[in-house]
């Protein structure tokens, strides 16, 4: 109770040998200092900087299932200020780590304030989708990697950076698909029209575009610096969006008389006109694409993707006696 009063947190024993036993516990003495906003006790915090490195001895399931829960518990950000703090990330996350020892100042800046974006997100309700919470601890390193060498493929670049971290934390197919997917076509957003080989059109159409819109959501919503300054960076974007319906990846349903309005204007509070995408619920635009008639800005429209619970009818399930007889039909033919 006295830890409790001074909101503290500390092991039960000798700190190093409970972190040798199980270097899980790391993370999860991380994951209540950052939900309840507690400190960690001097001595447990030592052991815990002592012994981070033991976390690659634990199961890559165990660790990724521990990696989604800091990051949809809306304190994200704390977490893994905490986890750099001890030296934590580099067996984890190697990836991070490096990006963080080696990118600019304002790349740093930008990938704590996306992670203060994904908090404010979970706090709103909406959590993302497993694959869109592992693209905001990843995007900052693609995208510097890709500023670094502009001669490579964004595919095989992504491949490249993510491959390795997927398989080193067992990575479902889906969640690693998605996570190079979304990671891979952010430059995709601010891109001009007139560039050789884009086809706004198949990129909207296709996988996993309505994950890699709210990754790119997120970014927006972090005030990270997006490259360009003319709004007509992204027309093709919003030519090719305008009135399609987006089905989310993650659910597989398509969103139903829910609309969502995507503007895409000048900042009017950056000191220069950096492109700006503001998601909010709106009847459909008139026909010019106007917001309220202003013409300021160009707006389209987008079927947003709803996470309903609802299931499709099913039906009716067979009498026992008809199931059974068709087992015996089907055994029948395969011997």
């Amino acid at each position: 109770l006295r830890d409790l009063r001074a909101r503290v947190i500390r092991t039960i024993g000798e700190p190093r040998v409970r972190f040798r036993e199980d270097p899980v516990r790391i993370l999860r003495a991380v994951k209540f200092a950052g939900r309840l906003g507690f400190t960690i006790e001097p001595e447990t915090f030592a052991a815990m900087t002592e012994t981070a490195g033991d976390l690659v001895r634990a199961a890559p399931p165990r660790l990724l299932e521990e990696i989604l829960r800091l990051l949809r518990s809306g304190h994200a950000l704390d977490s893994f200020q905490l986890l750099r703090d001890v030296g934590a990330l580099k067996p984890l996350l190697p990836i991070v780590a490096e990006f963080l020892a080696t990118a600019s100042h304002q790349r740093r800046v930008a990938f704590w304030r996306l992670l203060e974006a994904l908090d404010d997100k979970v706090h709103h309700g909406h959590v993302p989708s497993n694959g869109v919470l592992l693209g905001v601890l990843c995007v900052g390193a693609v995208l510097d990697g890709h500023e670094r060498r502009p001669e490579r493929s964004a595919a095989s670049l992504t491949e490249d950076l993510l491959g390795p971290l997927a398989a080193a934390l067992r990575l479902p197919r889906r969640d690693s698909g998605c996570l190079k997917r979304i990671c891979g076509v952010q430059h995709r957003f601010v891109q001009a029209d007139d560039h050789r080989r884009f086809r706004a059109e198949s990129f909207v159409r296709g996988p996993y575009f309505a994950e890699a819109l709210e990754l790119f959501e997120l970014r927006v919503a972090a005030g990270e610096k997006l490259p360009g300054d003319d709004p007509t960076t992204a027309t093709s974007t919003q030519r090719a969006l305008r009135s399609r319906p987006v089905r989310s990846s993650a659910t597989g349903s398509w969103a139903t008389g829910s609309w969502a309005r995507v503007v895409i204007a000048p900042s009017t509070t950056a000191p220069s006109s950096v492109l700006r995408l503001r998601m909010r619920a709106a009847e459909p635009a008139n026909a010019a694409g106007d917001v309220g008639g202003g013409g300021a800005a160009a707006a389209v429209n987008v079927m947003r993707p709803t996470h309903c619970t609802a299931k499709p009818p099913q039906p009716a399930p067979l009498p026992t006696a008809t199931r059974i007889s068709r087992t015996a039909r089907r055994m029948r033919s395969w011997s």
